[in-house]
């Protein structure tokens, strides 16, 4: 875990390393997912799903939040599977007025 702590927190300050997580886990593992699964605009959808596993990883191991620290990892993916679900597959058109 300490590498991909490292590589986290360096993303945060370093464009060079921000770059290369986009690369590697926005672009090739959400890109490649969303390019599968979703009906329309895949990078965004990409980017929706990714900012809520980053957002969640900078929580957890970073800012060592105790309430998610102590949560499993099984826990966390029932949590968070239905929203990065949505990101990729829900209907992204505005809701009607």
């Amino acid at each position: 875990m300490v590498p991909y702590r490292a590589r986290l927190s360096a993303s945060l300050t370093d464009q060079k390393v921000a770059e290369a997580m986009h690369d590697d886990f926005v672009a090739a593992f959400f890109g490649r997912l969303a390019t599968e699964v979703s009906p329309d605009q895949p990078e965004l959808r990409a980017s929706l799903a990714a900012s809520q596993v980053i957002g969640l990883a900078v929580s957890r191991y970073l800012v060592e939040e105790p309430t998610l620290v102590a949560c499993s990892r099984e826990e966390l993916i029932r949590m968070l599977g239905r929203t990065i679900q949505h990101y990729l597959t829900a209907d992204l058109a505005p809701a009607a007025a």
